[in-house]
Parts: structure tokens; C-alpha cells; sequence
């Protein structure tokens, strides 16, 4: 298993506001969605939103 530094916890939210579950890395929140790490860094970068592949639902994901 890779070592991670410094990791920051993802907060995944639903549309309304509601925290819903917390990952401990991005690679966490990568496999609970089913994308790479980079789309999940790209979009908490700058959408703030991910849609769900399976559940073809929208969250919020953040850091804080």
C-alpha cells in the first residue's frame, strides 16, 4: 500500500446541503464513485459537483 503525506479529507455532500459521508483521501472518494483520482481532484477543483455513475444522482464533494 502506498504511503500518502499529507492527505485531505473529501466531504461529500448531497444537493441540499446535507454531509453525507466523509472520505479520507481523494483515492477513497475516486473509488466510491468509480473514476480516477484526477477527475475527483479536477472537479472539486472547479465544479464542486460529481454525478454518480451508478446512481445517477448529483453531490456536492468539497475539502475543507
Amino acid at each position: 500500500m502506498k504511503k500518502l503525506i499529507n492527505t485531505k479529507k473529501v466531504y461529500m455532500y448531497d444537493t441540499e446541503g446535507n454531509l453525507l459521508r466523509v472520505f479520507d483521501t481523494s483515492f477513497d472518494c475516486a473509488d466510491y464513485f468509480d473514476y480516477d483520482n484526477h477527475y475527483i481532484s479536477y472537479n472539486i477543483k472547479y465544479f464542486k459537483r460529481i454525478r454518480h455513475k451508478k446512481e445517477q444522482k448529483w453531490y456536492v464533494i468539497k475539502r475543507h
